[in-house]
């Protein structure tokens, strides 16, 4: 017997209409077992293998809603990415599925990758569990047994092979499953990108499977965000379709590289219950999530949040999410100021509209890059907090291009303020950045060097005392991304930034905020102007 009735299976699998009784009864003999039951991979997957559960007994595998639901995906598209909240099985379910596979079929090579090194190990011991507990005479039936067995491969003697790494750069794959593909973007960014540049490239309209909670702005998200974006325009292009309802099962003009987007809510998990009554501490969340996601939560639905929330915190939205969005919330783990933008500016809103006062003077500062990223940042200053009003960016341009984009914006410029390197020389001009904006008119500063820790500290304390226009989206993606660098060798995060493009951003905002320490700590200036009350429009 499967773990799902007759009519949720037959909706998810309508060409088994004809034969789902297989899935409730017994075969009566083994001439129908081998002609009826084996033939059916479904069957197989319930009746075959076993794993070992949480609470470390082998048991006989048998598909939970989950994974019932996700299979039923690939009856779309070969190739998955699968948005998930925790603990619902999907990495066990693919090893137990591509394994299965890797016995009935000849020359097939399977990926299985992991984000480290114990995590392999743990699937090649899964590997081996449902290897030994499979009936001999099943191995027997199918002519199968072990020509090799290493911590790297498990290969069979009908050739097919199982391969189980931290990395697969071009290894030709007929089957390739990614777990966690958020963390490894994350901690091993390489490793990430030799995945999309190498194997996913090979391994055509065979399964490929990508599946992750998520973790923040990476290539994760990327590939999450592209694959819903692409999905939605075909929706919206065939939107006149009498049969709509039947386009994300056979209409989708999908190719061969792109992915089909699923997402797990905790919600759907027959796990996430808790049959202890807990004190509703987030009502006001709860109605949000029903309205939004259209569902009616059961009181002991309600308790396991609460009692996940007192152990995982802020995290329990990326761990167990309702909706895709909220599994991108970003923890705080690893990232220089992303906790407290969420709690300071985000939480106490100050993400605002219309930030700009025309009553008050603009001050500009700026991360500057030859042959690289430019960031402007445009602020105001009153009564000892700050209004960051606009930004531009821009790659591989000249000074002029800058000076003429502040003088674009109409403001009064009450000063520029420039990093350290401004008074270094061009190599096109030989002039400097500093000299170019003092032709032009502009009060400049030259800001001294100092060591990154006081100036990252000094974000940190005034992120308190700022406003954010919801406009700058770069330098409100730049606070939230702006992360540490992972140590594989040691396992601990550097004090030293990833090389990524928030970086510009972040040190932009750094610069911003050393302008403005005499202010801040002093209040000099405070009350040289009047604000207007039009900079809190929402």
């Amino acid at each position: 017997m499967i773990r799902i009735n007759r009519e949720t299976l037959v909706k998810l699998y309508p060409s088994v209409k004809d034969y789902s009784d297989i899935f409730y009864r017994e075969p009566k003999n083994t001439k129908e077992l081998i002609k009826r039951f084996m033939p059916s991979k479904l069957w197989r997957l319930n009746n075959l293998y076993s794993i070992v559960d949480k609470q470390g007994n082998l048991i006989p595998f048998k598909m939970n809603w989950a994974q019932f639901y996700v299979f039923s995906k690939t009856l779309i598209h070969p190739r998955l990415i699968i948005l998930k909240s925790r603990q619902q099985g999907i990495s066990t379910f693919w090893l137990i599925n591509f394994f299965d596979d890797a016995i009935i079929y000849r020359h097939l090579n399977v990926g299985l990758m992991s984000q480290g090194v114990d995590e392999s190990v743990k699937l090649k011991e899964r590997v081996i569990i449902a290897w030994e507990n499979l009936d001999e005479s099943i191995k027997k039936f199918f002519n199968v047994s072990v020509d090799k067995d290493n911590e790297k491969e498990f290969k069979l003697t009908n050739h097919s092979s199982i391969f189980i790494r931290t990395s697969f750069r071009s290894a030709t794959l007929q089957r390739l499953h990614i777990s966690e593909l958020a963390k490894i973007a994350n901690n091993y960014p390489d490793r990430a990108k030799e995945v999309m540049t190498g194997s996913l490239q090979t391994i055509g309209r065979n399964p490929a499977i990508i599946e992750s909670t998520g973790e923040g702005d990476n290539l994760y998200k990327r590939l999450w965000n592209n694959s819903v974006k692409n999905i939605k325009i075909q929706l919206a292009n065939n939107s006149g379709n009498n049969k709509r309802k039947d386009l994300t099962l056979r209409k989708l003009n999908l190719s061969a590289k792109d992915f089909y987007p699923v997402f797990l809510p905790w919600f759907r998990d027959p796990d996430c219950w808790e049959n202890t009554p807990q004190e509703i501490l987030h009502g006001n969340y709860f109605e949000e999530i029903e309205s939004k996601c259209k569902i009616k939560l059961k009181d002991e639905q309600k308790w396991f949040w609460e009692s996940a929330y007192r152990e995982l915190g802020e995290e329990i939205y990326q761990e167990y999410p309702s909706y895709p969005e909220e599994a991108f919330k970003i923890s705080g783990e690893g990232f220089y100021y992303a906790t407290i933008f969420r709690n300071e500016v985000v939480g106490k809103g100050r993400l605002r509209t219309n930030l700009y006062d025309s009553n008050l003077p603009v001050r500009v500062a700026m991360d500057i890059g030859m042959n690289d990223f430019w960031v402007l940042v445009f602020y105001q200053v009153y009564r000892g907090e700050v209004y960051v009003i606009g930004e531009y960016s821009m790659c591989d341009m000249i000074v002029d291009h800058y000076i003429s984009e502040i003088k674009r914006r109409g403001y009064y410029i009450e000063k520029v303020v420039l990093p350290h390197d401004s008074r270094k020389r061009s190599p096109t001009d030989g002039d400097t950045v500093e000299n170019a904006f003092i032709r032009e008119g502009f009060i400049t500063e030259v800001l001294a060097r100092e060591d990154l820790i006081v100036g990252r500290d000094r974000v940190k304390k005034y992120l308190s005392k700022t406003y954010f226009d919801v406009s700058c989206k770069y330098i409100i993606d730049s606070l939230e991304n702006y992360k540490k660098l992972w140590d594989e060798k040691l396992g601990i995060w550097k004090d030293k930034p990833v090389d990524s493009i928030y970086n510009h951003g972040a040190d932009a905002i750094r610069y911003m905020y050393q302008d403005l320490t005499n202010i801040l700590e002093f209040g000099e200036n405070k009350n040289k102007y009047k604000r207007s009350i039009s900079g809190f429009e929402i």
